[in-house]
């Protein structure tokens, strides 16, 4: 039986241990966003530098993105762990109480910044993720787990606009209990999209997206069509409460898929957000209403409401 808590705290420790041991707001260098940054509120680099000629500078693994998550996308690559109490399932087999295990996320490899125009950023990075669904009523067994991989370019032209490219893996897993138990066998969930997004910041604390992908390699092309739309917006206060170190956020995503005939998957999130040990942590709840997490059961449709914790690398 797997033991996702037990995964997650592992994690947990981990990104404590190799944190900078301060938080931003100790640290006026970092996490401060000018008006109309990106909604994280991060600073995108953290790391050593290097010159890459006039007016250029490099920065190696750099913490954040000029590209912003997308923070109530519940299947977007991230870190932290969810509750989820379904007020409708369609998943055969599974009950209403469920545990979402998030471990990784979108990490920096190396970006370079403008000397005279601060706002102008680019950075490439590394998708690495594991997303996992456990059942709380049947003893934790995995319904199942879904991988991701990929490079990611991203860019900042202005405090007020950003962009993404991206190579995108995705593959999908049921678990070994799930399938001892219902005997339901895999489809052979696997996409590799190519995808882009946009994002404006028109006014400070909020932050608008639009991203299309294009699945150029499908796993099971029966089942699997290609085109996926997505979008968003977000706001987020200044950290003024509790010292100065909390403040709020809110947060809608939604996600149309062809081969889900473009029905609309639709998210809400809001919370409270700190920075602390170098990192930015997002304590929240929400609505859910659209395909399950695991992306094997892509054609069902669930609902549920959540609480759980995020962190952002």
């Amino acid at each position: 039986m797997t033991r996702p808590l037990a995964v997650i705290c592992f994690c947990l420790l981990s990104c404590l241990a190799t944190g900078q041991g301060a938080s931003a707001a100790d640290d006026p260098g970092r996490g401060e966003t000018s008006a109309g940054g990106p909604a994280s509120g991060q600073e995108p680099w953290q790391g050593p530098t290097f010159s890459c000629g006039d007016g250029c500078l490099g920065h190696f693994f750099p913490g954040g993105s000029p590209y912003p998550p997308h923070l109530a996308d519940p299947h977007r690559p991230g870190f932290g762990m969810e509750h989820l109490s379904y007020t409708k399932t369609a998943i055969p087999d599974a009950s209403a109480e469920r545990l979402n295990v998030k471990v990784g996320g979108i990490f920096g490899l190396v970006g370079i910044s403008s000397s005279e125009h601060s706002g102008r950023l680019l950075q490439l990075g590394f998708i690495g993720a594991y997303d996992g669904l456990y059942d709380v009523r049947k003893q934790l067994d995995a319904i199942g787990w879904d991988g991701d991989y990929g490079l990611e370019l991203s860019g900042r032209w202005s405090q007020a606009l950003g962009g993404m490219l991206s190579l995108h893996h995705r593959s999908s897993h049921l678990g070994d209990e799930y399938i001892q138990r219902t005997g339901r066998k895999r489809i052979g969930y696997t996409r590799e999209e190519i995808s882009g997004g946009v994002s404006v910041a028109p006014f400070e604390g909020w932050h608008l997206y639009g991203e299309a992908g294009w699945g150029a390699w499908l796993g099971n092309r029966s089942v699997m069509k290609p085109w996926r739309l997505e979008g968003g917006v977000e706001c987020q206060s200044p950290q003024k409460y509790l010292g100065n170190r909390v403040g709020y956020y809110a947060a809608f995503d939604t996600t149309s898929m062809e081969e889900r005939d473009w029905r609309g998957d639709l998210a809400l999130q809001a919370g409270l957000y700190m920075r602390s040990f170098g990192r930015l942590w997002r304590l929240g709840g929400g609505f859910y209403h659209g395909r399950p997490t695991v992306d094997e059961f892509f054609t069902a449709t669930e609902e549920y409401l959540n609480v759980g914790f995020w962190m952002e690398w």
